[in-house]
């Protein structure tokens, strides 16, 4: 449903969207049918008129859009405003329920069946900072990031040198950029990370490894990306024409690269393009 050049279910899933917030008490006390009216209307004129003009909306265009489905959906305007008006229905009932933190546990319920038995979420209560952390005779290096999701953590244990890098590192698996503040922003957190004194890598994704190999491999997947994204913005290349583009030969045994290439231009292209546009009546 969700696929290449298709912008189409966006609109189509805002009903069931709708339907499934007011559910959950979303809309407080309006009407289910006022609420669907409401969804229909929008789905039906709005939201496709917007998505077809992508980066050439304005400010106050896009900031009243972003408002209305947020609102109709029951997410939060920030979420909506990072996906750029593009909620995928997997990702919308995980956003739905992030304050309560059910749907994890209810997802994994359904992975592991028993062995979840007794499991209950236990929500944070305590805010970390950058810097040490001592558990017993542990040293742990806090580091605070950026560049994945815009507050990111990366954890060093200084006594054996094991980096858990979390999701800034990516290896054998193409990167995930929803919520990413910028390519050049990832970039920079990748020298913090491999400065660190480190022995054995432990990504997000993909396997260990003892040598730089994770790190060479994001950054020549990321200036790839980068290079993409800049150029298609410099010849006036559409979303359309940008995702269909050819992906090295050399990224081949990473997993995903095709799928994450059509997600990484929705979520990013607009602001490649906004750098080239100029508002004609300015």
């Amino acid at each position: 449903m969700f696929h290449e050049g298709n912008d189409l279910p966006y609109s189509l899933y805002v009903p069931t969207y709708a339907a499934i917030a007011h559910y959950h008490g979303k809309h407080g006390d309006r009407p289910l049918d006022e609420v669907l009216a409401e969804a229909e209307e929008f789905a039906s004129r709005d939201l496709p008129w917007a998505l077809s003009r992508g980066a050439r909306l304005s400010a106050d265009e896009r900031a009243d859009l972003v408002s209305r489905l947020a609102r109709l959906t029951g997410l939060s305007e920030s979420y909506v405003d990072r996906v750029n008006l593009r909620i995928e229905h997997v990702r919308f009932f995980t956003e739905l329920l992030r304050e309560q933190g059910d749907a994890m546990a209810e997802n994994m319920y359904r992975m592991v069946g028993d062995w979840m038995r007794g499991t209950e979420v236990v929500l944070p209560n305590e805010t970390l900072e950058p810097g040490v952390l001592e558990i017993g005779d542990r040293r742990l290096h806090l580091l605070q990031l950026l560049g994945h999701t815009g507050a990111d953590l990366a954890v060093l244990d200084e006594s054996s040198g094991v980096l858990f890098a979390g999701d800034i590192l990516f290896h054998q698996r193409a990167l995930t950029t929803p919520n990413s503040p910028g390519l050049e922003v990832w970039l920079a957190d990748l020298d913090r990370l491999e400065a660190t004194p480190w022995k054995l890598l432990v990504p997000g994704h993909g396997p260990l490894s003892r040598d730089s190999a994770p790190f060479e491999q994001m950054r020549d997947y990321l200036g790839w990306l980068d290079g993409l994204l800049r150029d298609a913005a410099a010849s006036g290349a559409d979303m359309n024409e940008v995702i269909q583009s050819p992906i090295p030969e050399r990224f081949s045994g990473i997993s995903l690269t095709r799928y994450e290439l059509i997600r990484s231009v929705s979520h990013l292209y607009p602001k490649y393009e906004a750098g080239q546009l100029q508002r004609v009546d300015e």
